[in-house]
C-alpha cells in the first residue's frame, strides 16, 4: 500500500482530519515536483513534510 492510499483510508475512517490530509498531498506534490526538476528541499518543508508523517504513524499505530 503506497502511502497516498495509505492516508486516504485514514481519512474515510475518521482517523485523521482533512488538513491532515491536505497538507500531505500538498507536500507530497511539491516533493514529486522537487525529484522530477532536481531542486532542492528547504529545510523548512522537510520538517513540516516529517512532522506530518510522525503525526500519520501515531495515528497508524493508534488504530493497530
Amino acid at each position: 500500500m503506497t502511502p497516498s492510499e495509505i492516508v486516504n483510508h485514514l481519512f474515510q475512517a475518521a482517523k485523521i482530519g482533512d488538513e491532515i490530509r491536505e497538507e500531505f498531498f500538498r507536500l507530497k506534490k511539491w516533493h514529486d515536483s522537487a525529484v522530477v526538476w532536481h531542486t532542492h528541499q528547504e529545510p523548512k518543508d522537510a520538517l513540516g513534510f516529517a512532522e506530518l508523517t510522525n503525526e500519520l504513524v501515531r495515528t497508524f499505530e493508534a488504530i493497530r
